[in-house]
């Protein structure tokens, strides 16, 4: 709670997503939520995936194989403790080898290789992982295919596979993993932080194909496989994304077309709270050009650019107890026009579900203008300019007041327990 003589502190977005790019882990994402249900696999008519169907790791499983391989997994009884402890242990031991990545000079990915170095990219830690597996007694695979990281590279060559991870039997199915995005990520200065996950590891199916495409269509473990310009046109998501339950218009379109200005509807089935922002050249823009309006479970995104061009808007999602927010998904948008700046709102805005109804820009200095909110729950609206303080009219539960502002901008607040205390909700810039 902010009292009103303090300036309003207006919840930014300071969540930044990491450009991600082929054979690299990605941006650091939520922990999976445990026993995910709904896991396709394929159905009688269509044959299960064998081992011929996918590239076969070269195999070098020598006595340091198999002894890692007995001092990770023998003793433990159950293969899926078995499949996991073997993906923990290669994604917290392997580093990934930045610099091969940087000057495409790739080490040997065999797997005496990658254990020698302790390092590799993401066909070494898959041919490691694969062996230790078999040394395990386990079914297991490396896929080659096409990888989609959070922001997705716009020069990327998708016409050769970019990237390798790992398929492994156990209960008698097939499941997915990734131990090169389980180990970390690369930063914006092109350096590798190590950070485990296991949102990599027995992802469900349905969830894995967002962004990994094998070769071999049988390897999505889907009855009804995925095509390729369906993986393509698809937007980009996080664990993030399935663990709050997020709902978009059009789950298979990725991409926005505007003419400076649009709004999506973004349902969620957990309660959280949503942030967006627009990035441009993977760089967020410094002005506000999104406004995120919840009613309920129900979030309004509207959204603009600066001009005509190309331009991602990033979705951001968490705790509706938290102030932070993460990478949860992305759009690609392409704007045939300006589009206007929006008023900055607070995460109390979004808590209160607050909906600005004017203005929904920045306002002239001197002129009159009208300022009105939808506020549920509030007794009371005060607008600060400088050091002066304005009440608004109340009616029902909208809010108005009309002032020739002058200053920066207008901060609102907003008043919920009829006390002294008032959190701050919208800042409206004045130009």
């Amino acid at each position: 709670m902010k009292t009103l003589s303090l300036k309003s502190l207006i919840a930014s977005l300071a969540v930044l997503a990491t450009l991600t790019t082929a054979c690299s882990p990605p941006a650091p994402l939520a922990k999976k939520s445990p026993d995910v249900s709904g896991r396709s696999t394929p159905t009688p008519d269509r044959p299960t995936p064998q081992q011929s169907q996918a590239p076969t790791p070269t195999k070098i499983v020598g006595d340091e194989i198999e002894n890692l391989a007995l001092e990770i997994a023998g003793r433990i009884p159950s293969e899926k403790a078995k499949a996991k402890a073997i993906y923990e242990w290669v994604a917290k031991n392997i580093t990934y080898d930045i610099q091969a990545y940087v000057t495409n000079d790739l080490p040997n990915p065999a797997p005496l290789n990658v254990l020698a170095t302790r390092s590799g990219v993401c066909e070494g830690y898959a041919r490691l992982y694969v062996a230790l597996a078999r040394a395990s007694g386990l079914e297991a695979e490396m896929l080659a295919g096409y990888s989609k990281g959070f922001s997705p590279d716009e020069n990327q060559d998708r016409s050769e596979p970019d990237h390798a991870w790992c398929a492994v039997k156990f209960d008698g199915v097939w499941h997915l993993l990734d131990p090169t995005w389980a180990a970390g990520h690369i930063d914006e200065n092109k350096k590798f932080v190590a950070k485990y996950s296991e949102s990599w590891f027995d992802t469900p199916a349905e969830q894995f194909v967002y962004t990994h495409l094998p070769e071999k269509s049988d390897w999505q473990l889907l009855s009804t496989p995925v095509s390729t310009e369906e993986f393509w046109m698809r937007p980009t998501v996080t664990q993030l994304y399935f663990d709050y339950g997020l709902g978009i218009p059009d789950p298979n379109n990725g991409t926005l077309a505007i003419e400076g200005s649009s709004k999506i509807v973004i349902t969620t089935q957990q309660d959280c709270h949503l942030m967006a922002a627009v990035y441009q050249d993977s760089r967020r823009i410094e002005e506000n050009y999104t406004l995120v309006e919840r009613q309920g479970r129900e979030s309004t995104v509207s959204f603009s650019t600066p001009g005509r061009g190309q331009y991602r808007l990033m979705i951001f999602a968490g705790d509706p107890k938290s102030e932070k927010a993460e990478s949860a998904l992305v759009f690609e948008v392409k704007s045939s026009a300006q589009g206007p700046v929006f008023p900055n709102t607070s995460k109390a805005f979004a808590d209160e579900q607050v909906r600005l109804i004017s203005p929904r820009s920045s306002v002239a200095a001197g002129k009159e203008t009208e300022i009105v909110l939808h506020a549920p729950g509030a007794t009371a609206l005060m607008a600060v300019i400088g050091e002066e303080q304005i009440p608004f009219e109340k009616s029902g539960e909208q809010f108005s007041l009309k002032l020739a502002p002058s200053g920066d901008q207008v901060n609102v607040f907003g008043n919920y327990d009829g006390g002294s205390q008032y959190r701050g909700l919208v800042d409206i810039p004045v130009d």
